[in-house]
């Protein structure tokens, strides 16, 4: 019988003199002279940055509808639609993620400095996108485009890297909602360039758009929200995560893999019974993987404003799922949804 033993600090600091330490950040390279020299930003400035460019969008996005002429169907125009979710959820979710997935993975901070340089140039590329769509600049669409899709294959890429310098797999079943949700914004991004080309009298402009849509919120926001409750309701919850929270997430995710997809095709070629379909099966998937995590509350009760928070956002995704199968099934055209 091998008898478990504990790891000790002296053992940690043994295994590093004698080996060396790994550089374990996803951005991570080999370290110059000019990385000791740099400064890095404290946990507490970081958090105060990254949220600052959050609050920044939503108070834009708030200024916007409220001064703004909306669409002619009623809503918000396509500025306080994209300060919304290009700019404050993107930034969060590409700030956010990375803290998740380096505490899955028991990685060690990265350079915040770096980090930050990457956030700007994602949101140079943002800005570049509002303005250049709001003044019909194509040429500044591209570019700016162009500048989000690097950054976000810079950002699968460390994702990547971090995973296989890790020592703890277990989590990588969790991690690849991100990964995946990394890849349909690249997708969303590419359609939106598209869109922004062609004229309101093309054929294809309202099924690129709706294509764009459901790549975005079901794969870039949605993905990244279902991956995070695998792991985070436990956590609010305060108690152990179920020992099929994993496998039931693995499954989960393929099902939610299909229903992004379809959703995509369904909307490029007027399908609207694909379109509803695959969003049906997005619904179930989404059930497959969080069912794990909706028994913990047999066990515990929401207690906080937080987990409150948590599980009346789980509920609303839920139902606005429904209410997006209804408003394909009723309206059929991609003009008309």
């Amino acid at each position: 019988n091998i008898k478990k033993q504990r790891i000790t600090r002296e053992d940690l600091a043994s295994c590093s003199r004698k080996f060396g330490r790994p550089s374990m950040g996803p951005y991570s390279g080999k370290r110059s002279s000019e990385s000791n020299n740099t400064l890095l930003l404290g946990r507490a400035d970081w958090h105060l940055r990254a949220n600052g460019l959050v609050i920044t969008y939503l108070l834009a996005a708030l200024i916007s509808g409220i001064f703004r002429k909306g669409s002619e169907d009623g809503g918000p125009d396509w500025l306080t639609i994209h300060l919304l979710l290009l700019g404050a959820v993107t930034n969060a979710i590409v700030t956010w993620s990375d803290h998740f997935v380096s505490a899955l993975l028991w990685a060690r901070s990265q350079n915040r400095a770096r980090q930050m340089r990457i956030i700007s140039v994602l949101n140079i590329g943002i800005v570049g996108v509002l303005i250049s769509v709001s003044r019909h600049l194509q040429w500044l669409v591209i570019i700016s485009a162009s500048l989000i899709i690097f950054v976000i294959a810079f950002y699968l890429r460390g994702m990547t890297i971090l995973i296989k310098r890790s020592l703890n797999q277990r989590f990588k079943g969790v991690i690849a909602f991100y990964q995946f949700a990394g890849l349909m914004i690249i997708v969303g991004v590419f359609l939106g360039v598209v869109d922004a080309s062609k004229s309101d009298q093309d054929i294809w402009q309202s099924r690129i758009t709706l294509a764009h849509l459901h790549a975005n919120l079901l794969g870039w926001v949605g993905l990244t929200i279902i991956g995070t409750l695998v792991t985070l309701w436990p956590t609010v919850l305060r108690t152990q995560m179920p020992h099929d929270a994993i496998s039931r997430a693995k499954l989960g995710l393929k099902i939610l893999m299909i229903g992004t997809c379809g959703s995509i095709i369904g909307s490029l070629f007027d399908q609207p019974w694909i379109l509803g379909l695959s969003i049906l099966l997005y619904l179930v998937g989404a059930i497959v993987t969080l069912f794990p995590a909706g028994a913990l509350l047999r066990k515990r009760i929401p207690d906080r404003s937080s987990s409150w928070m948590m599980f009346s956002g789980t509920l609303g995704l839920g139902i606005l799922l429904i209410c997006d199968i209804g408003l394909v099934l009723v309206e059929r055209t991609p003009e008309e949804i």
